[in-house]
């Protein structure tokens, strides 16, 4: 059974547009674009800077890109046979196919930093992602900040490599 605290942070974190009645965390949750002071990804993603380390509600569609595997499938070892092999979730403005200007990542803290926010695959196109549900509707509580990801690496001929650029993305830090 699960902790009625986490129940309730965990319904507190991701609220459907169908609204739910959660009382027994002393709460309502309402539509998403009737909560005061809620972002879309848009508008986080024009003015980065002033969102940076502030905790908000980004409101839109939670989008599962799911992502294939270039391995061919072993049988004995299961290595490549399910697909998607793994996937990412975007919180993307209502309305709109993910793009460069309307789609934040959602990361999860880690001791050493943060980490891109990932589905369970459970079998063939089947997947767990929690309380994100692909294509609902949601505003999503976390702290946007500013996480560099590797663009260009070069390696030598003993296999080690070497990140020579880097690219910074602004990224929303939930608790899933």
């Amino acid at each position: 059974m699960i902790d009625m605290r986490l129940r309730c942070r965990l319904a507190l974190a991701v609220v459907v547009s169908i609204g739910l009645n959660a009382s027994a965390c002393a709460a309502q949750l309402t539509a998403p674009d009737s909560i005061p002071g809620s972002v879309t990804p848009s508008e986080v993603l024009a003015s980065p800077e002033s969102f940076l380390n502030r905790q908000v509600n980004v409101y839109g569609r939670i989008d599962v890109e799911k992502y294939e595997t270039a391995l061919p499938c072993i049988p004995s070892t299961g290595a490549g046979c399910i697909s998607p092999a793994f996937t990412s979730l975007h919180v993307v403005s209502a309305g709109e196919p993910r793009g460069a200007t309307n789609a934040l990542d959602l990361y999860r803290p880690t001791d050493g930093g943060e980490e891109p926010l990932r589905c369970t695959v459970i079998g063939e196109y089947k997947f767990d992602c929690g309380v994100f549900k692909e294509d609902a509707v949601a505003a999503v509580s976390g702290r946007v900040v500013k996480h560099r990801i590797p663009t260009q690496e070069v390696g030598n001929s003993s296999g080690s490599t070497q990140v020579i650029q880097y690219r910074e993305i602004y990224v929303l830090i939930v608790q899933p």
